[in-house]
Formats: C-alpha cells, sequence, structure tokens
C-alpha cells in the first residue's frame, strides 16, 4: 500500500514538473513575429515605466534611445524577413543587455522597483510589437 502512495506521488511529481517545464515554453521563440516598436509605441512604454520607477528627465531620454536600439537589432536578428525564427540566445542576449543598459542608468531605489516590475514590463513591450 506505501509502495502505491508512492508510485502516486512520483507520478503526479512528474506531471507537475513536465506541465510547468512546457507551460513555461520559450517566450523569445513565441515573440518571433513581433514587429519594430514605433516611436508612439516607445514613448508610451518609456511613459509607463517612468511613472513607476519615476525616472528623471534624462534617464527618460536615455531609455527611449535604448529601447529604439533594442527595436533595431531586434529587426537585425529577426533578419529581412520577418517569418523566420529569429536565434534565441541572441535575443536573450540583447534583452540581457538592453536590461543592464537600463539599471545602470537607475539610482538604487529606482533600481529595486525596475527589478519587481521588469517582466512585466517586457511582456508589454512584446505585446506593443505585436500591434
Amino acid at each position: 500500500m506505501l509502495f502505491s502512495y508512492l508510485k502516486i506521488f512520483r507520478l503526479t511529481a512528474v506531471i507537475y514538473f513536465l506541465l510547468a517545464f512546457l507551460s513555461t515554453g520559450n517566450s523569445y521563440s513565441q515573440d518571433s513575429k513581433t514587429t519594430s516598436l514605433d516611436g508612439d509605441e516607445i514613448a508610451e512604454l518609456t511613459s509607463k515605466l517612468s511613472k513607476k520607477i519615476l525616472l528623471s528627465g534624462g534617464q527618460n531620454n536615455q531609455v527611449i534611445t535604448l529601447l529604439k536600439d533594442y527595436s533595431k537589432q531586434q529587426d537585425a536578428i529577426r533578419g529581412t524577413n520577418s517569418n523566420t525564427v529569429p536565434d534565441d540566445n541572441k535575443m536573450k542576449q540583447l534583452v540581457t543587455s538592453t536590461n543592464e543598459q537600463i539599471i545602470n542608468l537607475l539610482d538604487e531605489k529606482q533600481k529595486m522597483k525596475f527589478e519587481i516590475i521588469k517582466e512585466d514590463w517586457w511582456k508589454e513591450i512584446k505585446t506593443e510589437g505585436n500591434d
């Protein structure tokens, strides 16, 4: 009887693990069809970030520049054909690099706030690129 409970527990654990693994997927490959951010989208995303972490005017302008650069690099990784799947490693590196550059602009209090909201903010960036 104990062995049947252990088997059920083990099977349940394996199923949960597989579901968790499969549900996370690869966000970069799912976002492979995103398009470039336009100026209005960049301004809106930067404004939202500014309200959440209280960017100064200079920081705001620097984030706009970083997002424009991110969008250009994303296009370069994707290539001229928007139907191709971009290199996931390059996309991850681009997001990581852009995050690091943004963090370097922030003071300690802003960094803590950014760490809390950055995942949602990046989801919004990827969503904006799909509109």
